[in-house]
């Protein structure tokens, strides 16, 4: 069943039975079959129709207005808007990656091949072993840790680091930031987010991030951010003792070992002197969706900040996030949340139009 808008896949979903899986791009769905088969549904120009026949496939991949699937002997179809058209031929292909108009796919001996909108320009030659991507470039990491980046130039698609002993790549819409082995951090790609700035030093352990900037954790829980201001870029908090970041696009929010969390980026998002931001300590994890956070302590209640300011009654659904305690769990899309307590009850907030598709 699916509903929603009709023109991006919210009717006309296939009614037989057997499907064990559904992806997704921007304006279309795909259902894969137990037996390999593909049913696509959705607008006819980014994916919605023009799925391949036969069987086999094992999984499905997608840019924002196409999908690309993965056949059981590492040959792949591709179908739909950018991205849709040039996917290569042959077999061997063991993963595919994708950024906003492009997909880019690995082969067992670690080659890759590209294509779609900015997708040409890969690296030839072996021995990578994972693609990441930002929305319009993407970055290879070697077995040695080296790195090869391809795409925009002002994405990220240029510049990146040379040497090696890089162990993970991270990105936000518009640069890419690489971690080290020793701590230490390199950055490329668009200065506005994230591209130039990054801090000096090592004992970096992990990099978060959001639409336009960076934070990294270091070994003693202290945290650096850089990228735009207004995606968090600046303010982060002094001090140490943060085991984990979490961020929406437009904020980060951290937490501490004793659950209290320190926010910064757009205030309205959730960010900095964020109105209804927690003061208080015992929260377990924090969630977001777009522009807000949810985070749950551990007697199971929520308190929710950020960009809920579309929040209006809609029939038994409450205006805010849940008063009450139990909740084990909270999932979100876009523009709401829902939360769920043992006995499989689920209290939903956020966008109305929003809702009913976290609850499904």
């Amino acid at each position: 069943m699916a509903w929603g808008v009709p023109n991006y896949g919210g009717a006309s979903a296939p009614s037989d039975s057997g499907y064990t899986k559904i992806y997704s791009n921007g304006y279309a769905f795909a259902a894969l079959k137990a037996n390999g088969s593909i049913t696509a549904w959705g607008s006819s120009s980014h994916g919605g129709t023009g799925a391949p026949s036969g069987n086999g496939y094992t999984k499905i991949y997608s840019t924002y207005g196409a999908f690309a699937a993965l056949k059981t002997d590492g040959s792949i179809a591709a179908w739909g808007g950018a991205g849709g058209i040039g996917a290569p031929s042959g077999n061997g292909y063991t993963k595919i990656y994708s950024n906003r108009y492009a997909f880019a796919a690995l082969k067992v001996d670690g080659s890759i091949t590209a294509w779609g909108y900015v997708g040409t320009g890969a690296p030839s030659g072996s021995g990578y072993t994972k693609i990441y991507s930002n929305g319009y470039a993407f970055a290879a990491l070697k077995v040695d840790g080296s790195i090869t980046a391809w795409g925009s130039s002002m994405t990220g698609g240029t510049g990146a680091p040379s040497g090696n002993s890089y162990t993970k790549i991270y990105s936000t819409n518009g640069a890419f930031a690489a971690l080290k082995v020793d701590g230490s951090i390199a950055a490329w790609g668009n200065s506005g987010h994230g591209g130039t700035g990054v801090p000096s030093g090592n004992s970096y352990t992990k990099i978060y991030s959001t639409n336009g900037a960076f934070a990294v954790l270091k070994a003693d829980g202290s945290i650096a951010a850089w990228g735009g201001s207004g995606y968090g870029g600046t303010g982060a908090p002094s001090g140490k003792g943060y085991t984990k970041i979490y961020s929406n696009g437009y904020a980060f929010a951290a937490l501490k070992a004793n659950g209290s969390i320190t926010t910064w980026g757009n205030s309205g998002s959730g960010g900095t002197n964020a109105p209804s931001a927690p003061t208080d300590k015992g929260y377990i994890k924090i969630y977001s969706t777009g522009r807000a956070f949810a985070a749950l302590k551990a007697d199971g209640s929520i308190t929710s900040w950020g960009d809920l300011k579309n929040l209006r009654s809609n029939g038994n659904k409450p205006i805010n996030a849940p008063i009450d305690k139990g909740y084990i769990k909270i999932y979100s899309n876009a523009l709401a949340f829902s939360a769920v307590k043992p006995d499989g009850s689920i209290r939903t907030w956020g966008n109305p139009e929003f809702e009913a598709l976290v609850h499904h």
